[in-house]
C-alpha cells in the first residue's frame, strides 16, 4: 500500500501543476506519518537540504494565505522535483 501511494505521487510529480512541492510526501517517507500540507511544509523547513528552504517558505508562505513577491524560478523548483523523485525512488526499493 505505502510503495504504491509513492508510485502515484511518483507519477504526478511533474504532470499536476502544485505537485511539485511535496514536503509532506518526504514527512511520510522519514517519519512514517501522514501531514497536512502545512505541516508537511513547516517539517521541510526543518529536514530538507537548505538549498530548498527558500523554496519551501514561499510555497508555505502562499498556503497560508501570505503575500509572496518572489517570484519561483523554474530551474529551482525542477531540482526540487528531482530531489522529491529520486527520494521516493529510494524508497520504492
Amino acid at each position: 500500500m505505502r510503495n504504491q501511494r509513492l508510485q502515484l505521487i511518483l507519477d504526478r510529480v511533474f504532470t499536476e501543476p502544485g505537485s511539485r512541492v511535496r514536503t509532506r510526501v518526504l514527512f511520510f517517507i522519514r517519519e512514517d506519518e501522514i501531514s497536512s500540507k502545512r505541516e508537511g511544509g513547516e517539517w521541510g523547513v526543518n529536514h530538507i537540504p537548505s538549498e530548498y528552504r527558500d523554496l519551501i517558505h514561499i510555497y508555505l508562505n502562499k498556503y497560508n494565505g501570505k503575500s509572496v513577491y518572489r517570484k519561483v524560478e523554474h530551474c529551482q523548483l525542477s531540482k526540487f522535483a528531482v530531489y522529491i523523485i529520486e527520494t521516493i525512488k529510494q524508497n520504492l526499493t
